[in-house]
């Protein structure tokens, strides 16, 4: 253990130095690790990183990042999940389940789904046990070293007779103007997606149950989950629902899409069996769920993964591919496919290998990604029709023998990118490739 923990002291001080330099990209990034296991955090005694869970990752136009990680006790063996906040260059745990702070609402079982605004402000959910023996799931916010419940159960929704019952798990979203989108379950039982606006009140955006125009106008939601919401208020979630067309006896009729919400209306972005463009007719998968995201001028992008269609010369039902897919208004329009070029790398990407995080996509319109060719794999920057490389496997950091990218990354305006990679002991660590440009 203490080889392991020499080398990577080594390796870090030694990774500070590299510098991905060429002429043909746009931006000069230097990508030095913030967080390693040996990092310390403070309010965190005997803390170490374990795992980071990427999904969640998130970084604001100041720097400031958040994620959340399963941590390692090195006086006990044991593993709570916790937030970690990173800003002015110092980590810090600002919740952790099992041991947590008390926060007036008891010790968290469970944190998860953090984000953070541009404000400084944190939300993270965090999960704790009541007397009878069950739980309950609320959103917590940090702002000012404050922490703050702001939605729990037992809120009211405006315009229904129902209250929150559980915020439900996944992913939590936060606008520089303080609205947060959520799921949860109501007092009824019924699921759906939810608004808290900055004002403290919490709107219903769909239910289980309503009517989801989609195919044929008379569908309804089973589900609503993963939402990302930008500073226009606008929300991209995931929607399940079940098909009232003719489906195929070997296809099942509870399917899956990306959706829009925009000024009181539902606007579906992505929907099974929709021809992917640019992939020669194929169409999109009805049981895959796409990772997607939305800028600033409304513009989502998502993950589509698609098929021969069925009925086709060839209908067997095999993955053909996955790419990334830009929609503003009207159709979806091929972003990165298979076979694409990068800018000075050999061979072609192959396919997208990552998730995409809120931060995937810019104001700028710039977004990262990433994908592998067959030589290699890496992270790469999409900017003005261009796909740049900003860190590849075969172009080891200094000191590093080897650093395996684990496909998640968020970019902030300034185009200061953070990502997730792993070394040749398999420790997660947190790496800044800073703007230099």
């Amino acid at each position: 253990m203490a080889k392991k923990s020499c080398l990577l002291t080594l390796l870090v001080l030694a990774a500070t130095l590299y510098s991905f330099n060429a002429s043909i990209f746009a931006q000069t990034y230097t990508i030095k690790p913030i967080i390693t296991e040996t990092t310390k955090f403070f309010s965190g005694v005997n803390l170490r990183i374990k795992t980071i869970y990427g999904h969640d990752l998130s970084i604001n136009n100041k720097g400031d990042i958040v994620f959340s990680a399963s941590l390692r006790n090195t006086l006990n063996n044991a593993t709570p999940r916790g937030i970690i906040l990173f800003s002015n260059k110092t980590a810090k745990l600002i919740a952790i389940g099992n041991r947590g702070p008390d926060f007036n609402k008891g010790e968290f079982h469970d944190v998860n789904a953090p984000d953070i605004n541009d404000n400084g402000t944190v939300v993270f959910s965090g999960i704790s046990f009541i007397p009878d023996g069950a739980f309950k799931q609320t959103i917590y916010k940090l702002a000012e070293n404050e922490t703050i419940p702001v939605v729990s159960p037992g809120d009211h929704v405006h315009g229904l007779d129902a209250i929150i019952s559980n915020v439900a798990g996944g992913r939590i979203s936060l606008n520089n103007n303080g609205d947060i989108a959520f799921a949860a379950i109501l007092s009824n039982g019924l699921r759906g997606l939810f608004l808290f606006t900055n004002d403290g009140g919490i709107e219903p955006i769909i239910l289980e149950g309503d009517p989801f125009p989609v195919f044929n106008g008379d569908e309804t939601l089973l589900g609503a989950g993963s939402p990302v919401i930008n500073d226009k208020g606008e929300i991209v979630f995931l929607g399940s629902f079940l098909r009232t067309d003719d489906v195929p006896d070997n296809q099942s009729p509870e399917v899956s899409g990306v959706f829009l919400f925009r000024e009181g209306e539902i606007i579906p972005v992505k929907l099974p069996g929709q021809e992917a463009p640019g992939t020669g007719e194929m169409v999109f998968r009805d049981d895959h769920l796409s990772a997607m995201t939305i800028g600033a001028n409304s513009r989502v992008v998502f993950r589509g993964d698609y098929l021969i269609p069925n009925g086709a010369s060839d209908d067997r039902k095999i993955r053909e591919g996955g790419g990334l897919f830009s929609w503003t208004e009207g159709e979806p329009n091929p972003l990165i496919l298979p076979g694409a070029k990068a800018l000075g790398v050999r061979g072609n990407l192959l396919f997208f290998r990552g998730t995409l995080t809120k931060d995937t996509l810019n104001d700028r319109g710039e977004m990262v990604a990433s994908f592998a060719t067959r030589d290699l794999g890496g992270l790469f920057l999409i900017s003005k029709g261009n796909i740049k490389p900003v860190f590849l496997t075969k172009k080891p950091i200094p000191g590093m023998e080897e650093v395996i990218f684990t496909g998640t990354a968020a970019i902030n305006n300034r185009g200061d990118i953070v990502f997730f990679g792993k070394d040749i002991f398999n420790s997660d660590i947190v790496f800044l490739a800073r703007n230099e440009k």
